[in-house]
C-alpha cells in the first residue's frame, strides 16, 4: 500500500472514530427519559382532564385550552436526540471548526 493511501485511511479512521465518540456524548448528554410523544400524550391528557371538568367555555377558558394545544403541539415537533442526531450534529461542528482552524492556520504559515 502507498504511504499516502495509508495516511489518509488512518485519518479518516481517526475522524469518524472521533465524531462518532463526540456523537455519543451528545445522545447520553441530551437524550430525554421520555420521548417527545410521551411528553404530549401527557399534555393531551391534562387538557382533556381539564376540559371534562368545565362544561361552560369562557374566553379565558378557550385561550387556556388553545395555549395548551399548542404547547402540545410544540412538544411533538421537537427533536429527540438520538444518535444518528448527534452524528449528524457532531461530524458538522468537526467539519466546520475544523476547516476554520485550517483557514487560520494556512494564513499564519
Amino acid at each position: 500500500m502507498h504511504p499516502l493511501l495509508g495516511k489518509t485511511l488512518l485519518r479518516v479512521g481517526v475522524f469518524y472514530a472521533y465524531g462518532l465518540f463526540v456523537a455519543w456524548i451528545f445522545t447520553l448528554i441530551e437524550k430525554r427519559d421520555e420521548s417527545a410523544d410521551a411528553r404530549m400524550n401527557q399534555k393531551l391528557s391534562e387538557l382533556r382532564t381539564e376540559i371534562d371538568l368545565k362544561y361552560n367555555m369562557t374566553d379565558s377558558d378557550f385561550d387556556i385550552f388553545v395555549r395548551k394545544a399548542f404547547e402540545a403541539a410544540a412538544t411533538e415537533a421537537e427533536i429527540d436526540w438520538t444518535f444518528l442526531n448527534s452524528c449528524g450534529f457532531a461530524f458538522a461542528a468537526i467539519t466546520t471548526i475544523g476547516k476554520l482552524f485550517y483557514d487560520l492556520y494556512s494564513r499564519l504559515v
